[in-house]
């Protein structure tokens, strides 16, 4: 156990907590009752859930009514916790934050398929796991017809309403959101000029079908553009997976994962273990076979960027012995894998 190691890695790991993110937001925004001020302090200095989850949407759940301006029910309903989810509002700077990053990103694509980077007039392009469907909107105010994919959909359409409003003043005409699965996409061969996704192929069940898929849908000479924030780095178990101690997720499997949580995230447990499980490729594959996996669907690999992590401290942490751990778990894992922080492949359909 590595105390801070968690936000050290993944500071915004309360986030992953839709009650917890509310609470903190009103407590940033609103006036609080003693009690709530005090659960927003105890959540800020642990180091995982302190108490239940369903005890702190309870807590918040009837504060948040009382600030429809900052706080908004969504259309989900949530299993876990029988109730319907809420959501944060977007302020405007946060969606302007994000219009600009991803406007960045369909810049860097179109450049990198030797495109004018102020117009993808004329181009169809497919969006593999869409989320808020930001960087869809992005393609689509360069021009193109886009269309965006999910396999369901995140909280409500508010961010995306206001991105909407970001990108064209009103509901841009080239644009079309819809619910499909990454791994069997409901397009016929050839219908796309460029596909792409950020963050999502290490989230889906099988890569492999994915990249197939995208290959699949994309015309010949048509362009893909993978970003990709492997497993097998420090912070590649995202928010729930993430461990107290260097490369915990990849050191452990899912017998010795859920009796851990047990122990030490007792009221994260259940999400961790059905992320572990369900949440990311199965099974994880390391950067030699992704690569593997592109060449054999038939992509030419135009650019291939591994990033190495921003965390510097643990150059000194990858040890002979975290190593051998890895390995018993995933064989063909490499230091090269343990330390690549972000992985971006521009590929083309010949």
């Amino acid at each position: 156990m590595w105390a801070g190691y968690r936000d050290h890695v993944k500071s915004r790991w309360r986030g992953a907590f839709w009650p917890v993110a509310v609470l903190l937001e009103l407590d940033a925004r609103a006036a609080l009752s003693p009690g709530l001020r005090q659960l927003a302090d105890d959540v800020r200095r642990a180091r995982t859930l302190p108490l239940p989850l369903g005890q702190v949407a309870g807590d918040v759940r009837i504060e948040a009514e009382r600030h429809p301006a900052i706080i908004t029910r969504t259309n989900t309903w949530d299993s876990d916790l029988a109730c319907m989810r809420m959501s944060v509002v977007p302020s405007e700077e946060h969606v302007g934050r994000r219009v600009e990053a991803y406007r960045n990103l369909a810049r860097r694509v179109l450049v990198a398929m030797g495109r004018d980077p102020m117009s993808a007039v004329g181009m169809r392009v497919l969006e593999q796991g869409c989320g808020t469907g930001t960087a869809t909107l992005a393609f689509a105010s360069f021009g193109a017809e886009a269309v965006g994919v999910d396999v369901g959909r995140e909280g409500d359409d508010t961010e995306r309403s206001v991105a909407t409003r970001a990108f064209f003043g009103s509901s841009g005409p080239f644009v079309r959101f819809e619910q499909a699965d990454a791994e069997c996409l409901p397009y016929p061969d050839g219908t796309f000029d460029l596909v792409h996704s950020a963050s999502v192929l290490e989230h889906v069940s099988d890569a492999r079908a994915a990249i197939s898929e995208a290959f699949r849908v994309l015309k010949p000479g048509g362009w893909a553009y993978f970003d990709v924030d492997p497993w097998f780095g420090p912070a590649g178990g995202h928010s729930l997976c993430t461990l107290d101690f260097p490369w915990g997720h990849v050191r452990l499997d899912a017998e010795e994962f859920a009796p851990y949580l047990g122990r030490h995230r007792p009221h994260e447990r259940d999400e961790a273990l059905k992320c572990f499980s369900l949440g990311f490729q199965s099974p994880r594959l390391t950067i030699g076979e992704t690569r593997q996996a592109i060449t054999e669907t038939g992509f030419e690999v135009r650019g291939w960027a591994e990033a190495p992590t921003p965390l510097d401290t643990h150059h000194d942490l990858l040890t002979q012995v975290v190593l051998e751990d890895a390995r018993k778990q995933h064989p063909a894992v490499t230091p090269r894998d343990l330390m690549t922080g972000g992985l971006t492949m521009v590929l083309s359909k010949p």
